[in-house]
C-alpha cells in the first residue's frame, strides 16, 4: 500500500535524514526508482550513489548449507560477505534447496 508524502516530507528525508531512495521508498511503499523519480521532478539534486560493491565468487552449495544452517550465518551477512543483495542470497538457497529460517530467529 503506498501512502501519499508531501513534497516537504520528501526532502526532509532525503536532505535532512540523509536516507536513500531505497530507505524512503521502503517507507512508503514504492521502489527506490520511484522515490528518485519524485526527487528529480521536484529538482532535489540527486546525491552520487556509491561505487558498486565488488562481487565475490558465489558459494557452493555445501558453503551455503554451512555458513547458513551450522554456523547461523543471516542472510544479511551472507548478502555483505559476498557483496550481492539479500534477495539474491535467498534465491541461492531455494537453489540449493536450503529451507529458510524464521525472519529473526535462528535454530
Amino acid at each position: 500500500m503506498t501512502r501519499r508524502v508531501s513534497p516537504a516530507a520528501l526532502r526532509r528525508l532525503y536532505e535532512q535524514q540523509r536516507l536513500v531512495p531505497a530507505e524512503i521508498g521502503e517507507r512508503v511503499g514504492v521502489s527506490g526508482r520511484t522515490v528518485r523519480t519524485w526527487l528529480q521532478r521536484l529538482g532535489i539534486p540527486l546525491r552520487p550513489q556509491p561505487e558498486r560493491r565488488r562481487r565475490h565468487r558465489p558459494p557452493t552449495p555445501a558453503q551455503l548449507r554451512r555458513r547458513y544452517l551450522a554456523d547461523g550465518w543471516s542472510i544479511g551477512q551472507l548478502a555483505d560477505r559476498y557483496g550481492v543483495s539479500t534477495s539474491t542470497v535467498r534465491r541461492w538457497l531455494q537453489d540449493a534447496g536450503i529451507p529458510r529460517r524464521p525472519p529473526g530467529g535462528r535454530s
